[in-house]
């Protein structure tokens, strides 16, 4: 999960060293993957360090997802686009299961600021389809409208307001 305008680079490498790099933006695949993707998008803004590499033991796994779905660039049936959106979904879901579990055990590093901000995001998660008044989550949260949305805009630019409607 990549910041707007990150810029990857691969500064130093091994001669054993194996990479897979897999790109999407988080808009355009929305409709495929749901509004989870958008959430970990949002978690990912909590995390004040640009550039990172977590080993989570769920690297293979990783791997193994990659390896099946690089298979079905070689299959050339009318059944190959769906299983690739299906393996890239699994994929997806498998990184986000991943990372959210790495952001969630992460606490200790989290300021007051970033918590309210993961109680709103899971607020939305939960409420979005009939409630998106920025109150109702403002009074869940015990805090000012103003205030709530203020402090959700310095952490990802966006106002509570704008967070539910793109959820």
């Amino acid at each position: 999960f990549l910041p707007e305008n990150s810029i990857f680079k691969i500064l130093s490498e091994s001669n054993d060293l194996e990479y897979n790099i897999l790109f999407y933006q988080v808009d355009q695949i929305r409709d495929i993957l749901g509004n989870m993707v958008i959430t970990m998008h949002l978690y990912s803004q909590i995390i004040p360090e640009p550039c990172y590499v977590w080993s989570t033991g769920d690297e293979q796994e990783v791997l193994h997802y990659m390896r099946l779905l690089n298979t079905t660039f070689r299959i050339d049936d009318p059944f190959r686009q769906y299983e690739q959106r299906l393996l890239l979904l699994s994929l997806t879901y498998r990184l986000c299961s991943i990372n959210y579990r790495k952001l969630v055990t992460n606490h200790d590093t989290f300021s007051h600021r970033n918590e309210v901000f993961l109680r709103l995001i899971k607020l939305i998660e939960e409420n979005y389809m009939h409630k998106r008044g920025v109150q109702f989550y403002a009074d869940k949260l015990c805090l000012s409208a103003k205030y709530l949305s203020a402090l959700c805009k310095s952490i990802c630019g966006y106002t509570v307001q704008e967070l539910v409607f793109k959820s």
